[in-house]
């Protein structure tokens, strides 16, 4: 199962920069990101946690393109691990701590 979502986290990844030739540049910052997410299930620990702090360590990079790519990533977690948070919520919480930062 971790497999699976490691893929489907991989493409959503490789589509964008197929799309949008401008993410190229951050590359090496969306592949960490990518790794931290895998690190993260593999442990089933804190997931919520360490992927907002990822969430806004990122908007304070790259706002308007990493924005796109974090919202795609927590649709896949909640859809393929069934974590029971609304997508509304999630990104209430992320627009407040990019206000107050």
């Amino acid at each position: 199962m971790n497999l699976n979502l490691n893929l489907k986290l991989y493409l959503n990844l490789y589509l964008n920069l197929k799309v949008n030739p401008n993410i190229k540049p951050n590359l090496n910052l969306n592949l960490n990101l990518n790794l931290n997410l895998n690190l993260n299930l593999n442990l089933n620990l804190n997931l919520n946690l360490n992927l907002n702090l990822n969430i806004i360590l990122n908007l304070n990079i790259k706002l308007n393109l990493n924005l796109n790519l974090n919202l795609n990533i927590i649709l896949n977690l909640i859809l393929n691990r069934n974590i029971n948070l609304s997508l509304n919520r999630i990104i209430k919480w992320v627009f407040f701590c990019w206000k107050k930062s």
